[in-house]
């Protein structure tokens, strides 16, 4: 007998394995709602599913800031998940 590979399996959703999935940035936020579509975006630690009303909440403040820094501001906040939140609730009582 000849010797046998060694096999793994992992699971995975089959949602997960076709989605494909984007860096949390303010060009993918504008394809977000040019596209009316939502997309996942991956971060360092986690994911999370951005659907077109948030996405436009938050381009609409980013588009309010008047000065550079403040943009480069919310541009690095959106990197992790939890600043991705944060400015999530921020955007959403802006648009009330």
């Amino acid at each position: 007998k000849g010797a046998e590979p060694d096999l793994y399996y992992e699971e995975v959703e089959m949602d997960e394995a076709k989605t494909p999935m984007y860096p949390p940035t303010i060009k993918n936020l504008r394809m977000i709602v040019k596209d009316k579509q939502n997309q996942v975006f991956m971060f360092k630690v986690g994911k999370a599913r951005v659907d077109t009303f948030t996405a436009s909440a938050i381009i609409a403040v980013y588009d309010g800031l008047k000065k550079s820094e403040h943009k480069k501001t919310l541009e690095d906040m959106i990197k992790t998940k939890e600043g991705f939140l944060k400015t999530q609730a921020f955007a959403m009582k802006m648009v009330k």
